[in-house]
C-alpha cells in the first residue's frame, strides 16, 4: 500500500471541502477598516448667532481628539467675503505649541489657513487651537466652514492621519438700525477692552421728547428690550457682575413711538494669569537667564515684567520691576536672591510668582578669576614698592647724615668728645699762711 494519497484522491477532497453545502455552512467576518481607525473633530463655536452689521464677533476653532491623542492639525476655512471680514485670525489663546508657518487669509476670496503642531500630543474633548474674529458686512446669511482638505494627525509617529468630522457654522446678520441712545460708561468707556471693575455704571443721553427707556442686560450682542425694564433717568448701576462679556441694551419711547436698540458692550475679568513656574538657568555668575510663560482664559496676558531682591540687603517692600520678554537675561545677579516674574492681562489683573536664585562662591570664583588674579597683582605690587621705598628712604637718611657730619668736621676740626664724670672726689685747697711785712706767703 503506499503512504501518499493519490491525485485522484486529492482532486476529490479538494472539491469536497469547498463544495456549495460547505459553504453554505461557514460564517463570513467582514472588517470594516475605517471603524478601527482613529477619529476626531473639528468644530466652530457658536454654531449659530445673529449679529449686527458693523459689529464684530469671534468664533472659536476646538478640537475633539474621541479619545485619542493628536499632534498636528492643518486647517483650511471659507467665509463668504461679501458678508464677513476676518479682521483677526486665531487670537492670542492656542493648544498649538508650534506653528509650521503664519496665518495665511484673504478677504478677498474669504478663505483661511493654519497649520501647527501639539509637542508630545494632546488628548482632549474640547482644545481651542484658535479664535477668529469677524466682522460683519453686510445683511444676511453666513456660513463658516471647515473644508474637506483639513486634517488633524495621530500622535503615533508615523502621522497617520485620523477620520476627522469637519464642523460649520451659519450666522444672521441683521441690519444696523437708525442711530438709537448714546451710551458711555466712565467703568467700561471703551467697549473691546477689558477691565477687572465687575461693578459696570452705565450712563445715556436723553434727547428732547424722550419720556422714558427700556434696557436689559445679558451676554447677548444683540437683544432688544422688551420694555420690562424702564426708567426715566439716565444712569444705572449692574454691581458685582460675573467675568465675561456683557451687553447692555437699551432703546428710548419717544412721541409714543419706541426707537431702535443701541447696544453696548462690558468686557469684565477680575481673575490674574494662571499659574505658572518661572525657570532658572544659571550659566554662570554673571550669566543667568529666566524663562517663563502664561495663559489667560479671558482677556489673554498682555505682559510680563521681572524684579529682583538681594536677600543680602535689607528688605524693601517691592523690587523695581522691568518690563521683559522670556527668556530674560538678568542684568546684576546677586549671590543670594528672589527674582519676582509678573505676568500682566489685558484687564490689569497681576500674577507674580517668585523663584530663588543662588550663585554658589565656588562658581563665582571660577567665573571671576580673573578679577582675583588682578587684585593679587595689586597686593603684590603694593608690597613690593612698600618694601623697596622703605629700604631707599632709610638709605637716603643714612647717606644724608654721613655727609653732614662730613661736612661738620671739615669746618670744625676733629673734636675730641670729653668724659664728664658725675662723681669727682673733693680736693682741699692748702692753707696760705699770711706774712708780715708784704711778704711772699709761705705754703
Amino acid at each position: 500500500m503506499k503512504s501518499f494519497l493519490t491525485p485522484a484522491l486529492i482532486i476529490s477532497v479538494t472539491l469536497l471541502l469547498y463544495s456549495p453545502a460547505v459553504i453554505a455552512d461557514e460564517t463570513t467576518i467582514n472588517f470594516d477598516a475605517q471603524a478601527l481607525q482613529q477619529k476626531a473633530a473639528l468644530s466652530l463655536s457658536p454654531i449659530t448667532g445673529s449679529f449686527q452689521e458693523g459689529s464684530t464677533f469671534d468664533v472659536g476653532i476646538f478640537l475633539d481628539t474621541r479619545g485619542g491623542t493628536m499632534n498636528t492639525v492643518e486647517l483650511h476655512i471659507s467665509f463668504p467675503p461679501d458678508k464677513l471680514a476676518l479682521i483677526k485670525p486665531l487670537g492670542d489663546r492656542s493648544i498649538i505649541g508650534v506653528w509650521l508657518e503664519p496665518p495665511k487669509y484673504s478677504n478677498t476670496s474669504g478663505t483661511a489657513e493654519f497649520n501647527g503642531i501639539i509637542p508630545n500630543g494632546i488628548k482632549t474633548t474640547n482644545g481651542l487651537i484658535g479664535t477668529l474674529t469677524f466682522r460683519a458686512m453686510a445683511p444676511g446669511q453666513a456660513t463658516v466652514k471647515i473644508l474637506n482638505n483639513s486634517k488633524v494627525l495621530i500622535n503615533d509617529g508615523v502621522g497617520t492621519e485620523a477620520i476627522t468630522d469637519l464642523g460649520r457654522s451659519s450666522y444672521t446678520l441683521v441690519p444696523k438700525p437708525p442711530e438709537g441712545v448714546t451710551v458711555f460708561s466712565e467703568t467700561h468707556p471703551i467697549q473691546d477692552r477689558w477691565y477687572n471693575n465687575n461693578n459696570p455704571v452705565v450712563t445715556w443721553d436723553q434727547d428732547v421728547g424722550v419720556t422714558s427707556f427700556a434696557y436689559t442686560i445679558d451676554t447677548e450682542p444683540a437683544t432688544v428690550p422688551d420694555g420690562s425694564s424702564t426708567t426715566s433717568g439716565n444712569t444705572v448701576a449692574f454691581p458685582k457682575r460675573k467675568d465675561g462679556v456683557w451687553y447692555f441694551h437699551i432703546k428710548a419711547f419717544k412721541n409714543g413711538v419706541w426707537g431702535s436698540a443701541t447696544h453696548f458692550a462690558l468686557h469684565i475679568d477680575t481673575a490674574p494669569p494662571a499659574d505658572f513656574r518661572p525657570e532658572a538657568q544659571i550659566i554662570d555668575a554673571n550669566h543667568v537667564l529666566i524663562s517663563y510663560f502664561t495663559t489667560d482664559i479671558l482677556s489673554g496676558v498682555s505682559s510680563y515684567e521681572v524684579g529682583v531682591i538681594d536677600r543680602s540687603q535689607p528688605a524693601i517692600e517691592s523690587p523695581a520691576f522691568v518690563p521683559a520678554e522670556s527668556p530674560y537675561q538678568l542684568p546684576k545677579v546677586p549671590g543670594n536672591a528672589n527674582v519676582v516674574v509678573r505676568a500682566i492681562d489685558r484687564a490689569g489683573n497681576v500674577k507674580d510668582v517668585t523663584i530663588p536664585v543662588r550663585i554658589s562662591l565656588n562658581m563665582y570664583l571660577q567665573d571671576n578669576t580673573y578679577l582675583i588674579w588682578l587684585l593679587s597683582l595689586i597686593m603684590l605690587g603694593l608690597g613690593v614698592f612698600h618694601y623697596f621705598f622703605r629700604h631707599h628712604l632709610v638709605a637716603h637718611a643714612r647717606r644724608f647724615m654721613a655727609l653732614w657730619k662730613k661736612e661738620e668736621e671739615q669746618e670744625y676740626g676733629s673734636v675730641t668728645p670729653v668724659e664728664i664724670h658725675e662723681n669727682i672726689p673733693e680736693v682741699k685747697m692748702p692753707e696760705i699762711e699770711q706774712s708780715k711785712d708784704n711778704e711772699t706767703p709761705k705754703l
